[in-house]
């Protein structure tokens, strides 16, 4: 079911979401290469639990080869305050 009232974008998700699909692998897939649950890999494209830790960011930048720090900046952007969460994501490109 799709959230309502979005309030904040996910960018994170959405880019690992993104690359989950181009490399056509399920959910399933993915928790086993990390070593998790579906759901946790679930809740983090969605938004729905918070970023993953680093260990497990560095995991999902090899497993779909996404500069890590890119996705370090993704995941915490949004839990930072306004300005310096736009200042990140322009300095990476988003």
């Amino acid at each position: 079911m799709a959230r309502k009232n979005k309030i904040m974008s996910n960018p994170f998700g959405d880019l690992v979401k993104e690359r989950r699909h181009t490399a056509l692998m399920t959910l399933d897939q993915v928790a086993a290469r990390l070593k998790t649950h579906k759901g946790y890999v679930s809740g983090f494209e969605t938004g729905a639990v918070n970023p993953p830790r680093p260990y497990m960011i560095k995991k999902l930048a090899k497993l779909f080869n996404i500069p890590e720090i890119e996705l370090q900046v993704l995941a915490h952007a949004c839990k930072a305050p306004v300005a310096f969460r736009n200042a990140m994501l322009r300095k990476i490109g988003y």
